[in-house]
């Protein structure tokens, strides 16, 4: 532990396990530096966002990650998921919150012309 110590202190740090990374108070952080509520907006905020600068208001999965990419890429998780699939969190957390959040968003029955589901904001979601 003593040579850990003297590691870390060497680096300007505290030995790995301690307590208070981040944190001023002395605790371990709740909130990482890089999760989405540390970068300002939600996943649900950017795809509210997305939507609202699509033309009228709708568009598909694709239509919604590109208006993301450009607008808040800064802001994304571009980790890629684990598993088969190796698309980035991002997406991935995009795609499971505008299928899941029907007080949010609503999944529309027209399809466009390649017959990809068009999402647009729910009734009285802002």
């Amino acid at each position: 532990l003593e040579k850990r110590a003297t590691t870390a202190a060497a680096r300007g740090g505290k030995p790995s396990g301690a307590r208070g990374v981040g944190a001023p108070n002395g605790h371990a952080s709740a909130t990482p530096r890089n999760s989405k509520r540390a970068r300002g907006m939600t996943y649900g905020d950017m795809i509210s966002a997305a939507l609202k600068a699509l033309p009228s208001r709708r568009g598909t999965l694709e239509d919604i990650y590109s208006v993301i990419e450009e607008e808040f890429s800064a802001q994304l998780n571009t980790e890629l998921e684990a598993g088969p699939r190796q698309v980035p969190v991002w997406k991935a957390s995009v795609r499971k919150i505008i299928n899941l959040n029907s007080v949010r968003f609503h999944r529309t029955s027209a399809t466009d012309a390649s017959g990809h589901t068009i999402f647009e904001l729910a009734k009285g979601a802002s």
